[in-house]
């Protein structure tokens, strides 16, 4: 038992234990952090919460290994970034968000343009388990979708709302840039 508390972080003016900083091991997280590099050195800097993100997640440390190897193998022989991006969100485009993505995808063939509340409802007719609506406004957010607030008309009145905005040809490079379509 003693060791138990040896191995823990304690404060030295009160002896209380002081808790480790964690990483948000979401997989919007994680998309966000690799839609938002521009350069092998944007990779080489979010090296460490990758690798952290791959462990949380898989929890084999062969396989995490195999990881941190491959991509230091990428970005040793300077790999084409985008490359690099598609590689990495292929760890995550088998969870829950990537049913929103193949949503925005079937349903969205021309431009998006309706309030956020609209785009959420449709959504959650589509498949079985929706996510929640933070939860959804998050992915939007990371896979490269932003809401904007607008005034619009209701029931005859003026009244702000969410709104979602994008032009096919957005949604398309999204769905490239995400490696969701070829």
């Amino acid at each position: 038992m003693a060791n138990q508390f040896a191995e823990k972080n304690r404060c030295t003016s009160c002896g209380h234990v002081v808790a480790k900083t964690s990483i948000n091991s979401s997989s919007v997280g994680y998309r966000h952090v690799v839609n938002s590099t521009k350069t092998l050195d944007d990779i080489t800097e979010s090296l460490d919460y990758l690798v952290r993100f791959i462990k949380g997640s898989y929890k084999v440390r062969a396989f995490v290994d195999k990881f941190s190897e491959d991509l230091q193998l990428m970005l040793d022989s300077q790999e084409d970034i985008h490359n690099i991006r598609i590689w990495l969100l292929g760890f995550v485009n088998a969870k829950d968000e990537v049913q929103l993505y193949r949503f925005l995808q079937a349903e969205y063939i021309g431009d998006i343009n309706e309030t956020f509340t609209d785009l959420y409802n449709r959504y959650c007719e589509y498949v079985d388990d929706p996510l929640n609506k933070n939860r959804v406004s998050r992915a939007l957010s990371a896979f490269g979708l932003k809401t904007v607030m607008k005034k619009v008309l209701r029931n005859n009145k003026q009244t702000c709302a969410i709104m979602v905005y994008a032009k096919a040809e957005e949604i398309s490079e999204l769905m490239y840039k995400n490696g969701l379509m070829e």
